[in-house]
């Protein structure tokens, strides 16, 4: 419904050809030149002590179609040229200086497809240093310049429940659930570039204690340095001289999850509370319950986004649960310019994705969201070249210069 998963290729599928590495290396001669990684970001004081990044952010997805019969490139980097165009010409404030590029996703090979029959060695995750994801994560963090700072990298850890390589994951019990959540972590720790993680798997549901509750825990301890005790505390070294606090997390999903009242808003409290290294970003985008493809129109859009900021920001202050917002700036499963496919509805609608931004921005200053303490910032929907989705096909696929002129003055 949110972000489109992408599968990258692990242990179990065709790896990646040493070709696309060299056509990868020929993008990055476009960037700008390398910024030392240095010390992590300084930044405002976020309401819980520093980890969390205070600043707007920016999902990239460095992929390009290879053409019939041949997949997807991935070239790490290739929108660090356009990110340091937009900081060098953004106004004091409106900068993007958190990096959310895409990592792996989490995959689950269970027999027959059933949970119960799951080892740890059924449950995989592909952030290696040879993957794509790690190297996007190089190539951003040397080739990315943020005025004053270097930028913040968090790349995304996906997946899609219920899907045939996630089937189960609701499921997994307690044990293996942070099984999984320490082979992430110690994939991405091993990684003294990674700041944090954000993670969009789908859909998010932690209403019971189920797997999503147990690894998310988990994931929280296993950043935070605190997996065991004494010499064991830290196995996966989350905690080092690059990261004296640990990593950060953050989760995509609605508003509703953290709804006053209920077991998941108690247990999303619990997960990002508990270690003080997590936050929430609320989507401003693809507020809908009509199937992908299916056109929300600017004025729906409208009433739909001041009812998910609104409800965002009152739940999070009561929670004491810190935020951000993800804004439409490019096109989404139903806020979009254009739509082809059979899976359209209509068959060919749209509006100008600049309407949507300004409304998804203007939800915001109306409940004083970004004056809010427990507000960390706006991140942007999205840099990306491509749509994996063969029934709809929305455009734009990437920001518009209108919309990344606009926001260079009110981001």
């Amino acid at each position: 419904m949110t972000h489109t998963v992408i599968r990258r290729p692990g242990a179990r599928r065709r790896s990646v050809a040493a070709a696309v590495l060299l056509i990868a290396g020929l993008a990055l001669t476009t960037a700008s030149a390398p910024v030392s990684a240095g010390a992590p970001v300084p930044s405002p004081r976020d309401p819980h002590g520093g980890l969390l990044p205070k600043g707007n952010g920016v999902w990239m997805y460095d992929s390009v179609h290879a053409g019939a019969g041949y997949g997807q490139l991935t070239l790490p980097g290739m929108w660090a040229p356009e990110l340091n165009s937009y900081n060098q010409a953004a106004g004091k404030g409106h900068g993007i200086s958190v990096l959310f590029s895409y990592g792996t996703d989490v995959e689950m090979y269970c027999p027959d497809l059933d949970p119960t029959q799951c080892t740890p060695d059924d449950l995989d995750v592909y952030y290696t240093p040879d993957g794509s994801g790690a190297q996007s994560t190089q190539a951003y963090a040397e080739h990315a310049r943020v005025i004053g700072a270097r930028p913040v990298v968090s790349p995304v850890i996906d997946g899609r429940v219920g899907a045939d390589y996630l089937t189960g994951f609701n499921d997994l019990s307690p044990s293996l659930a942070r099984s999984f959540a320490d082979k992430v972590a110690a994939q991405v720790c091993a990684d003294p570039r990674v700041d944090g993680i954000q993670f969009d798997i789908e859909p998010f549901d932690i209403s019971t204690a189920n797997g999503q509750y147990y690894f998310y825990l988990q994931i929280a301890k296993d950043f935070a340095g605190a997996h065991g005790n004494g010499r064991g505390r830290d196995p996966y070294r989350c905690v080092g001289p690059e990261h004296p606090q640990g990593r950060f997390f953050s989760i995509f999903t609605f508003a509703r999850s953290i709804q006053a009242g209920t077991v998941s808003a108690t247990h999303m409290q619990q997960i990002v509370n508990g270690y003080h290294n997590g936050y929430v970003i609320d989507s401003l985008y693809d507020l809908a319950d009509t199937p992908g493809g299916t056109f929300n129109p600017v004025a729906a859009y409208t009433s739909a986004v001041d009812t998910e900021v609104a409800n965002m920001k009152s739940w999070a202050d009561m929670l004491k649960i810190p935020y951000g917002m993800g804004i439409p700036a490019a096109s989404s499963a139903h806020e979009y310019s254009q739509c082809v496919g059979p899976a359209c509805q209509p068959a060919s609608a749209g509006a100008p994705m600049l309407e949507y931004t300004q409304a998804a921005l203007a939800a915001m200053d109306a409940h004083s969201v970004r004056a809010d303490h427990l507000y960390l910032g706006t991140d942007v929907w999205d840099l990306s070249s491509i749509d994996t989705d063969s029934d709809y096909n929305k455009l734009p696929a990437t920001a518009p210069s209108t919309v990344l002129s606009y926001l260079q003055q009110h981001l």
